[in-house]
């Protein structure tokens, strides 16, 4: 406590997980990976990234690492592939479209 007429310095950093002492601010010194809540004043990192169908933590987003085939629903951040091709009088999944393969 600084006495009246008096202001504390802030001459010290305080690290992760210290609660910092009143005129004090914690300092970002480390980083804090997936699925791990940062403490106040920190962020998480977006260190890792999620495959097709994992729900990605605050802070992450899901990477479009795979693809979804015919008739598959391919989850959010993911679009379905255009690898089939469907035949006349057959109903295209959504993102395909069907060939004149017949007549």
């Amino acid at each position: 406590m600084a006495s009246v007429g008096f202001v504390p310095t802030k001459v010290g950093t305080c690290q992760s997980n210290v609660m910092a002492p009143v005129g004090f601010v914690p300092t970002k010194v480390g980083t804090y990976q997936s699925s791990v809540v940062a403490p106040v004043g920190f962020v998480p990192t977006k260190v890792g990234t999620y495959q097709n169908g994992v729900m990605a933590p605050v802070g992450f987003v899901p990477t479009k690492v795979g693809t979804y085939q015919s008739g598959v629903m391919a989850p959010v951040g993911f679009v379905p592939t255009k690898v089939g091709t469907y035949r006349s009088s057959v109903m295209a999944p959504v993102g395909f479209v069907p060939t004149k393969v017949g007549t």
